[in-house]
């Protein structure tokens, strides 16, 4: 009878193990790397920034660059780098005095595969902002934002594919853009809810056959609470969906890695600061999400060499616009101080110009 008990267990034990070689020889596990940066605003040129009391330069187009295809080399044919709007509008002067195309140049140069519409893209109206998106080598997606008669300024998403994975990536505009930009700037175009938007569409890519769904969403957190989730809109927005593995924020400036009712959310500091490396590994034979997990990184200027294509480019708009930036506008008498946290001279000064053209 002893026998007969360890022949039994023997035999389960080759099973088991047979059954899990039989399922380990099921799985075919795919990494897609996500390169996502927040809130851009055309910082072409890079950004003094204190880091352990020590103030040094992060960011700017040719340094991210670099950082971009580094990322790149780590995980060919599996990466996508994205953004989540307003990587025009709100920019340095060696954009904004050109109306912007130096962004979106830049953009081009540094390879980014999407983008969505913030509410700052919206800030000269949309004729510039049709030209815009024109010029950019890349789709832009946007799904919450529609015209009479279904009309659209962009395809709700796009499907690309890497490592042999169907991404399908969700664009959502800030619903509070209308308020948000001057009367008449979005035209006739309404900014629906998001989470209706998204769920609706998540679940169209599931049925056309997309393996992952990445939102684009350029709706931001307020802080974050003590063990990291977001607080604010993008926290509500993540409660809120269905069916998407990761929801990359923007708008607001915080850093966010956590996961949500199932919904890796990822924001990251603006300016190009600060960017995140989303890490997905997908099981094709099992059709399932087996990982997801976010780390933030620093583009420290001084510890890469910058792409020398986008540091011409740089150059030459910084040349075009150099005119422009030495033209003298008036002298001021004492020194005009700038706070945030107070009344500043500065302030009022810039409140004074602003009545003074609007007549207020």
């Amino acid at each position: 009878m002893r026998l007969g008990l360890r022949r039994l267990a023997v035999l389960l034990a080759l099973l088991f193990f047979a059954c899990a070689r039989f399922d380990a020889d099921r799985s075919d596990v795919r990494r897609i790397t996500i390169v996502g940066f927040s809130d851009w605003h055309g910082q072409l040129e890079p950004v003094p920034v204190t880091v352990g009391g020590v103030t040094r330069l992060l960011g700017g187009a040719a340094v991210l660059k670099a950082y971009f295809d580094l990322e790149r080399s780590q995980n060919p044919g599996g990466t996508l780098v994205v953004t989540a709007g307003d990587a025009f509008g709100a920019t340095p002067p060696v954009s904004s005095f050109l109306d912007d195309v130096p962004a979106v140049e830049a953009q081009n140069l540094m390879g980014v595969d999407v983008d969505t519409l913030g509410n700052h893209n919206f800030d000269y109206g949309l004729e510039r902002l049709e030209k815009l998106m024109a010029r950019a080598r890349f789709p832009y997606v946007v799904a919450n934002v529609v015209g009479p008669g279904g009309r659209t300024l962009a395809p709700p998403s796009h499907v690309f594919s890497r490592n042999g994975v169907r991404i399908g990536v969700i664009g959502i505009a800030n619903p509070e853009t209308p308020v948000l930009v001057a009367a008449g700037h979005v035209g006739d175009y309404r900014f629906l809810d998001p989470a209706p938007v998204i769920n609706r569409h998540a679940a169209s890519l599931r049925g056309q056959g997309a393996n992952l769904v990445v939102v684009l969403a350029h709706i931001g957190a307020r802080g974050v609470t003590a063990d990291g989730r977001p607080l604010g809109p993008l926290g509500e927005l993540a409660h809120a969906v269905r069916g998407v593995d990761v929801l990359i924020g923007d708008h607001t400036d915080v850093s966010v890695n956590a996961v949500v009712n199932d919904v890796l959310v990822v924001e990251s500091r603006s300016k190009g600061v600060e960017y995140a490396i989303i890490e997905v590994e997908y099981d094709l034979a099992r059709g399932k999400v087996i990982r997801r997990a976010a780390v933030h990184k620093r583009p420290l200027a001084d510890a890469i060499a910058p792409d020398p294509a986008l540091t011409a480019l740089v150059h030459g708009y910084l040349g075009q616009g150099r005119p422009l930036f030495d033209q003298v506008a008036g002298e001021a008498a004492v020194l005009l101080d700038l706070s945030r946290a107070r009344e500043s001279m500065l302030g009022n000064f810039v409140v004074d110009a602003m009545r003074a053209e609007y007549g207020t």
